[in-house]
């Protein structure tokens, strides 16, 4: 049942790979060819994966000792294997020495027996003895320490034998022996392939089967069944095999029987043959002994009365029964080796036979009891050694030569090669359908794709002259062109011949070609030429640039091509913009026009003719050659195409600075004045050399050229590095301002960067060009004592194998220039370790700075202890800054160059951060002013009160003065209060502080003084319209400890009044008109002085407003004013002190660019 579902699984299978590929391929919309084509290469790869599999098994079953000899070989293991193959060698070169050579092949003229059994069984003593005989030398035979060591080669004229060492047999060193057992069937398949063995003897020895255990019998057997089933394995074929007992003298009575045979019995056979090959072994085994015992005992009668002792006679007559007692145990032995079994093939056990080579030892008796009675009675019990043969000499004679051609394949084989022939014939019956189905899918496939291509090419359309419109054209047929380029290309069969495809794919570029160049690309090359013509020195830059790259690029792709490069290659070199060949005014530009031309442009080489191609060459090189022979045009243009390839940024201000703002008219470096430009743009001459026919054509205008680009170069970076203190201005908002501030303190900061990128930008300059600008001198000598600084810091840190990274490198040969030729390698200028020292001492200052500017206090820490300590032996960041930097222009003022630029960019870290921190500084002072002063007069709004707050003893002004603002503020006799500076700058105080201190200062001052002031009195005026006059008019002064009063009655009076702005009081003037008495009143302590400056100009002239209470009343009389007047001196000194009084303090004292 099992085998009929396995049949009708397997059915399935291939039914399902006949049909379903068809089937699924007409559900597609493919043919049924692409189907029928799939199932035959599934079929085919089905059954090559069973024939692969198949041979792989044979293959590996062939070779499976291959790996188990040197898995796991030890030195001596290799040694004995060496030593096997050497005998193997010696004896194979021994057959074909000799004279079997006449009938054929040495190796096959005679058959090979292989002798296997048990070590000490007499295997090679049997075959010794055996009476046999040879011409051929024997090859030296090497003993171990039971018997043979190995194998032992035997070449008698019937046959060759090949006697193992028992070893082999029973694998009693399992790793060792194991590994020498397959190494030697190993050598047995490589000599003898074709018939590698003819039989196999196996012996067993009677002492074994005598004195043995059952078990120890049963294994024996087990182990020599092995070695048969491997053998078989080996060999591939049921051979015959002879178990031949020896020592069969051991058996009681067995020397006696056979001393009675003739000697001519001694050389037969004592045993029998096995007529059937498929007779089981166990059944053979019995019915043969069965056979020998009976002839035994018909003989033992006949042979016992021949002998005259009684004990020999005792012994024969016994010998029978003594003889069947191995049998038990010669069929347990044989059992274990040849029976039959459901996993193993069963060997075929050609006969059994029995044998003595020589006598020697105690025989064994079943009967022990008549043993030791036949031995009371004068039996020796020891037996006469002896060297006669018995039963051998036929046996490997007759016997063994007899049956050479008896061996049959294994079923195993036998089916494996039946497999093989059903595979093999089947595979040929697919091969030939399959080149049918593929025959005809090849021809299917040709014929879809031509009628596809006319059917897609009848739709392409004219060129017209219309650049959007060909350009369209164009691209639809090369992609047409690339459709069936793909196809051809991505089939996985050949064509068998059926080449349309490949006649349709060239017959189309030929077409294509024609188009692009003859039609669409020579009306443009010919609108340039044209151009090329009119060129002159009014030319534009751009213009040019447009025009030259192009007609090089080409020139030199149509060259590349012609040397045989392929389409990657080509696509990989620099390709031409075709924007100025179909565009030339630049007023309409699409991109996707362009990049579908360069395409075109592309496939059009690879798909040319060479002979299209080199008429291309020879227009365009002509053209090219005219302009560059024009002396109107420099080749300045090349600058022009570098910038404007836009593959290289300019540099910028935004490169150095993290500023946001963008600043108006800012200058940058043009992509042609970088390193990068610099390659492209002696790659663009490199390029024009090349598409000319001699470089020389260009050599004066390169000259001319590269000394005005380099002139240039200079000249873009010197004004880029001018300006460049302005980046500062891009730097807005809090973020952007820390993050600069960090950035200051480091080497990585703007001006450092700048000073290294200039370094490298400008690297060849003093190698390449012969005068270069004396203002780059100090920038390279910078960057090589700062590269020194940073080599000299890391080894100090403890870091192995210090080198100076990257572009540093570049300008270690500066060293020299700045103090001399160096001894050895490790040994560093003075000036140059001096130069170090100083930079690393400048960036310890900025880095402090840096650090101290993050936060007010620390700005203000800072800037206080930089302007109060000692200039030169000063310890703080800004000290130390300034210092190294000082140091470090004193090292470097060896040449007398130009370094006004390198000194502003290189003290422009400390200037940023030493402006930053005396701004934080002020903003500190800011804060604490608003704390300390502004707080303290909330509230308060009487200027004396305020005046004592501010100026008085313990003054918030004063302690403010004396206090934080002290290290920043200064006082002179003539200026008076002023902003300290270093490193020229200061503390941006406003000049309100300055005046609001002095002015309450000189008002406490003046608090303190009493003043004389001469008063005197002069005729009240009133206007002339008036009804009534004044006739007097009282001035009374209040003080502390009195009261000064003057009287004037419109004549003159005089009088001295004391006054102190301390203990001053009011002042009361009243004037006396007609019955009315007006009263003017001035309080505070600065009254008098508020009379004194209202009357500054000797009178005051009072409306009636002023006298609210007497309006109405001096109206009804006509009075519109009354002019009083006096005459004062000493007033000048009360008058400055008014205008100096403090007041209320200004809200704002530092003034700080955001």
């Amino acid at each position: 049942m099992r085998t009929f579902l396995k049949a009708v699984l397997i059915l399935c299978l291939l039914m399902t790979l006949i049909l379903v590929p068809p089937v699924v391929a007409m559900l597609l919309g493919y043919s049924v060819w692409s189907g029928a084509m799939v199932s035959a290469g599934a079929l085919g790869l089905l059954l090559f994966f069973f024939l692969m599999r198949f041979l792989w098994s044979r293959y590996r079953e062939r070779k499976f000792v291959n790996g188990l000899v040197s898995k796991g070989a030890s030195a001596e293991d290799k040694a004995i294997a060496s030593e096997q193959r050497k005998q193997w060698k010696m004896s194979v070169a021994e057959l074909k020495k000799s004279h079997l050579r006449v009938k054929g092949d040495p190796l096959y003229v005679l058959p090979w027996y292989m002798v296997m059994g048990e070590s000490g069984t007499g295997k090679s003593t049997a075959i010794e003895n055996s009476g046999l005989v040879t011409n051929l030398a024997q090859p030296p035979r090497v003993s171990g320490v039971s018997g043979t060591r190995n194998c032992e080669w035997w070449f008698f004229n019937e046959a060759i034998v090949l006697d193992t060492a028992g070893r082999y047999a029973t694998h009693q060193d399992e790793s060792q022996d194991k590994r020498e057992w397959h190494s030697f069937l190993k050598q047995l398949a490589r000599y003898r392939k074709k018939e590698p063995l003819n039989g196999l003897v196996v012996t067993v020895s009677a002492k074994t089967l005598l004195t043995g255990t059952r078990d120890e019998i049963e294994e024996e057997g087990r182990k020599i069944r092995d070695r048969i089933n491997e053998l078989m394995k080996v060999i591939g074929a049921r051979f015959p095999i002879y178990l031949l007992v020896t020592k069969c003298d051991l058996i009681q009575g067995m020397t006696e029987f056979c001393e009675q045979l003739p000697d001519a019995v001694y050389e037969q056979v004592f045993g029998s043959i096995n007529g059937d090959m498929q007779c089981d072994a166990s059944f053979y085994l019995s019915s043969s002994f069965a056979q020998v015992t009976k002839k035994l005992r018909n003989y033992r009668l006949q042979v016992a009365r021949s002998l005259g002792a009684e004990s020999a006679q005792a012994r024969v007559l016994f010998f029978p029964e003594e003889f069947q007692g191995i049998e038990s145990r010669l069929k347990t032995f044989a059992d274990a080796a040849f029976s039959s079994n459901v996993y193993q093939e069963p060997p075929f056990l050609r006969g059994l036979f029995f044998s003595s080579a020589r006598q020697s030892g105690h025989p064994f008796s079943k009967f022990p009891e008549a043993a030791r009675l036949l031995k009371g009675k004068g039996g020796d019990g020891e037996q006469d050694a002896a060297d006669t043969s018995y039963f051998l000499h036929d046996l490997f004679s007759k016997i063994l030569p007899t049956d050479r051609n008896i061996h049959v394949p294994t079923r195993r084989l036998i089916e494996g090669k039946r497999r093989l022939k059903v595979m093999a014939f089947s595979s040929l019956a697919l091969a030939s359908l399959t080149l049918g189905v593929l025959l005809s899918y090849s021809f299917s496939q040709n014929l879809s794709m031509v009628r596809e291509v006319q059917r897609e090419y009848a739709m392409v359309p004219s060129l017209r002259g219309e650049l959007a419109e060909d350009v369209d054209t164009l691209e639809r047929l090369r992609l047409l062109i690339r459709n069936v380029e793909e196809k051809n290309e991505s089939r996985l069969l050949p064509d068998f011949g059926l080449d349309h495809c490949s006649a349709l794919e060239r017959d189309l570029k030929v077409r294509y070609c024609d188009r692009f160049q003859g039609v669409f690309l020579a009306f443009y090359d010919t609108k340039m030429g044209d151009a090329v013509v009119n060129f002159s020195g009014e030319t534009s830059e751009g213009e040019l640039a447009g025009v030259f790259p192009h007609y090089i690029r080409r020139i030199n792709l149509i060259a590349a091509r012609n040397q045989g490069a392929d389409p990657e290659a080509l696509n990989a070199l620099p390709q031409p913009d075709f924007k100025s060949l179909l565009i030339p005014d630049g007023h309409w530009d699409n991109p996707s026009v362009l990049e579908s031309v360069s395409a075109q442009y592309l496939d059009y080489l690879a798909w040319a003719s060479p002979k299209m191609l080199a008429g291309e060459k020879a227009m365009l090189a002509s053209w090219l050659s005219y302009g560059m022979k024009n002396e109107e045009l420099s080749l300045s243009w090349v600058v022009t195409w570098c910038n404007g390839l836009g593959g290289i940024p300019s540099l910028t201000l935004a490169e150095f600075w993290e500023g946001s703002h963008h600043l108006s008219d800012e200058p940058f470096v043009g992509p042609a004045f970088t390193l990068k430009g610099r390659e492209q743009v002696f790659g663009m001459l490199t390029e024009l050399e090349q598409a000319l026919e001699s470089p020389l054509e260009i050599a004066q205008k390169k000259s001319t050229f590269l000394a005005w680009y380099h002139e240039a170069y200079a000249q873009s970076w010197h004004r880029f590095a001018t300006y460049f203190p302005k980046g500062q201005e891009t730097v807005t908002g809090k973020e952007e301002s820390i993050s600069t501030l960090v950035r200051m303190g480091t080497q990585d900061n703007p001006y450092f960067a700048l000073l290294s990128e200039m370094a490298l930008e400008l690297s060849f300059f003093p190698s390449e060009v012969e005068e270069s600008p004396l203002w780059m001198e100090p920038i390279f000598e910078f960057e090589a004592i700062r590269q020194h600084a940073l080599l000299s810091t890391q080894k100090k840190k403890g870091v192995p194998n210090v080198r100076v990274p990257g572009k540093g490198a570049k300008f270690l040969y500066r060293i020299k220039k700045v103090a001399g030729p160096v001894g050895k390698e490790d040994q560093v200028p003075e000036a140059v370790a001096a130069g170090a020292d100083a930079f690393n001492r400048y960036a310890e200052g900025l880095s402090g700075m840096s650090t101290a500017a993050l936060s007010p206090a620390g700005a203000f820490a800072l800037a206080g202890t930089a302007f109060t300590e000692d200039p030169v032996s000063g310890g703080s960041a800004v000290r130390t800054a300034m210092h190294g930097e000082e140091s470090l222009k004193i090292v470097m003022e060896t040449h007398r160059t130009p370094r006004a630029l390198f000194r502003t960019l290189l003290r422009g870290p400390f200037d940023y951060l030493w402006a930053d921190t005396c701004n934080t500084a002020g903003r500190y002072l800011q804060d604490v002013w608003d704390e300390t002063v502004l707080s303290e007069i909330q509230g308060v709004y009487n200027k004396k009160s305020i005046s004592g707050l501010l100026f008085g003893k313990g003054g918030a002004v004063k302690r403010f003065v004396a206090g934080p603002a002290k290290p920043f503020i200064g006082k002179k006799s003539k200026k008076g209060y002023y902003a300290k500076e270093v490193a020229g700058r200061s503390i941006p105080f406003t000049d309100s502080l300055f005046t609001y201190v002095t002015r309450g200062t000189y008002s406490v001052k003046s608090e303190k003084a009493v003043f004389k002031v001469t008063i005197e009195g002069l005729p009240t005026d009133i206007n002339p319209e008036a009804t009534i006059q004044p006739h007097i008019t009282t001035l009374e002064l209040e003080s502390v400890d009195k009261t000064q009063v003057l009287t004037n009655r419109n004549y003159r009076a005089q009088e001295v009044f004391d006054w102190s702005p301390k203990e001053g009081g009011a002042v009361t003037l009243t004037i006396g008109v007609g019955d009315l008495v007006l009263e003017k009143k001035y309080i505070g302590g600065w009254a008098f002085a508020k009379f004194i400056k209202d009357f500054s100009n000797g009178r005051h002239e009072f409306r009636i407003r002023d006298f609210p209470e007497e309006r109405a009343s001096l109206k009804r009389k006509g009075v519109r004013y009354i002019r009083v007047k006096y005459k004062m001196t000493g007033t000048k000194p009360i008058l400055r002190m008014m205008n100096n009084v403090a007041g209320k303090p200004p809200e704002v004292i530092v003034a700080w660019l955001d």
